[in-house]
């Protein structure tokens, strides 16, 4: 098993800084992580900007819910 973290975030702003965003949001869930002991080689990290939203909208919860960090438990053994 491993584990894929993935930076997300809102329509607002440039999207190059959204990406860097994203990217250090997934960055500091996989510090927190690897602090709790976990290998280094089980976290993936990725940041999607604002090209995989979790909600579309311009509505401040929908802006609130992009910016997040997802974590997915990958099967490995397939």
């Amino acid at each position: 098993m491993r584990l894929a973290i993935v930076g997300h975030a809102d329509s607002r702003g440039k999207q190059t800084t959204n990406l860097g965003l994203s990217i250090a949001r997934a960055e500091v869930v996989r510090s927190l992580l690897r602090k709790r002991g976990i290998e280094p080689y089980l976290l993936s990290v990725r940041g999607t900007g604002t090209l995989e939203p979790l909600k579309e909208g311009e509505a401040p919860d929908d802006l609130s819910l992009n910016r997040c960090v997802t974590v997915t438990v990958v099967n490995t053994s397939e």
